[in-house]
């Protein structure tokens, strides 16, 4: 629920006999209380709907827009990729005077299945996690420390190099002919309480939002806003990738 002051400071419920009760709104009738019986009424209602998801547990995110600055760090043919590529593109995110950067990796199928569909996705610990390629950059942000992936002092390292590829079928992904964009999730806003003062939460201020503190967005939002932010640069400047089917 919507809460106002610290949000530190709002009880959490752990056990779900302390819930009080509720009633979960009707998804097909608006907030006037009618039905929702065609496309125009839709339209309102999935906005009362989204609204309902900010106020609630996502958060509103900011209502400025960030100029998106790209560059290309590597680009070849691949094994894993047949007679397809791999690719590497550093986003550079500008609002006034702070950036942000964020490391894309893609593979792109055989040139006779492009223009592909494509899924993008976001990774937990890095795009050298995906594939064991030596090739592939290790992000230069915050990491989680784990035991298993080797990762010390919020670092990453080479030793987690394909560690999560169990997660990611690369290679079954191109034979069907689609491609593959991820991003590591940290470099759009590293999953730490900081106050919400990293990651993108940091290239916005108080007038870039119509809400209160305690009703902006969260990580999850903010990994949402950044995937979208990723589909733009893939819709201007990736032809090779069929923009009407990135899923």
């Amino acid at each position: 629920m919507t809460t106002t002051g610290d949000p530190t400071t709002v009880p959490i419920i752990a056990d779900e006999a302390g819930v009080p009760d509720y009633e979960l709104p009707e998804l097909l009738r608006s907030n006037a209380g009618g039905r929702v019986e065609n496309v125009q009424q839709w339209e309102i209602r999935r906005g009362e709907i989204l609204k309902l998801l900010a106020d609630n547990e996502y958060g509103h995110m900011p209502k400025s827009a960030v100029g998106i600055e790209s560059r290309v760090l590597d680009c070849r043919t691949h094994p894993v990729t047949g007679e397809g590529k791999m690719k590497q593109v550093e986003l550079t995110l500008r609002r006034r005077d702070k950036a942000l950067r964020i490391q894309l990796l893609l593979f792109l199928p055989e040139a006779g299945k492009r223009p592909a569909p494509a899924f993008l996705g976001l990774n937990f610990f890095g795009n050298h996690t995906v594939h064991e390629d030596t090739g592939i950059l290790l992000p230069e942000s915050w990491v989680p420390n784990h035991k298993l992936l080797h990762n010390t002092d919020n670092r990453a390292n080479e030793k987690s190099r394909g560690i999560r590829s169990y997660r990611w079928p690369v290679q079954r992904i191109l034979q069907t002919g689609s491609a593959l964009v991820t991003a590591y999730s940290g470099d759009i806003d590293p999953d730490y309480d900081d106050g919400f003062h990293n990651g993108v939460h940091g290239l916005f201020g108080d007038e870039d939002f119509d809400v209160a503190r305690e009703q902006r967005w969260g990580t999850l939002a903010a990994w949402s806003w950044g995937l979208s932010r990723i589909v733009d640069y893939l819709l201007a400047n990736e032809p090779e990738i069929d923009g009407k089917r990135i899923q």
